[in-house]
């Protein structure tokens, strides 16, 4: 799975491949719960700005560093990559880029944009919108080890 599906896909699709091996032990049934579970968990985390761009701890949107910036070869400007790189490996969705507009974000991914405000949102809310919108939320490495 590589893009935001819901837990009702995630599960079928989940007990076809299990069940396409045949007999099933107690390992790959624990196996198979334990990506439910952690699908569920996934779904349920509320939403950061961070899970959409790169963000630094105060939430605020990183740009990318510069190799031809004079900054970047000072020490200040390692640890600034550093912390760039570090925030992109948090990023759960590709190809997003966001505009701030007052209290909320537009999240555009592909040619579509969708406002996304943080309130008690969560990942459910993206995969709901993702539907409704036929939009294609394409989950990164980093998202997928969440619950594989």
């Amino acid at each position: 799975m590589k893009k935001l599906i819901s837990m009702t896909d995630f599960v079928e699709n989940l007990r076809d491949e299990m069940t396409s091996k045949g007999d099933l032990n107690f390992k790959e049934t624990k196996n198979y719960f334990d990506k439910v579970f952690n699908y569920s968990d996934f779904l349920k985390q509320p939403l950061t700005l961070g899970m959409f761009v790169p963000t630094d701890e105060n939430g605020n949107v990183f740009n990318e560093p510069n190799s031809t910036n004079w900054q970047n070869f000072t020490e200040s400007g390692k640890y600034r990559d550093i912390k760039f790189q570090e925030a992109k490996e948090k990023v759960l969705f590709k190809d997003a880029n966001v505009k701030p507009v007052e209290d909320y974000y537009i999240v555009k991914i592909g040619k579509r944009e969708v406002w996304i405000s943080w309130t008690h949102r969560t990942i459910e809310d993206v995969q709901h919108i993702n539907r409704a919108y036929e939009m294609d939320f394409e989950l990164t490495e980093s998202a997928l080890k969440n619950f594989s």
